[in-house]
């Protein structure tokens, strides 16, 4: 969960809260095999201006 809780772009103290740890210590733990395409893609489109579409497959920007 902590893994796919990454890769949403969740931080280490939100994925922490979430699963109800009080530190974010064994958070890097969980999340050492998440795959960032998915977040990456998201914020370099929030940086660009880019709207995703429903399917997660990002879009045309938004001009």
């Amino acid at each position: 969960m902590a893994t796919d809780l990454r890769e949403l772009g969740k931080t280490a103290r939100e994925i922490a809260d979430i699963l109800g740890q009080r530190t974010i210590y064994a958070v890097p733990t969980y999340a050492r095999s998440t795959d960032m395409r998915r977040s990456n893609k998201r914020v370099i489109g929030d940086l660009y201006g880019e709207k995703e579409d429903p399917s997660g497959e990002g879009g045309a920007p938004d001009r």
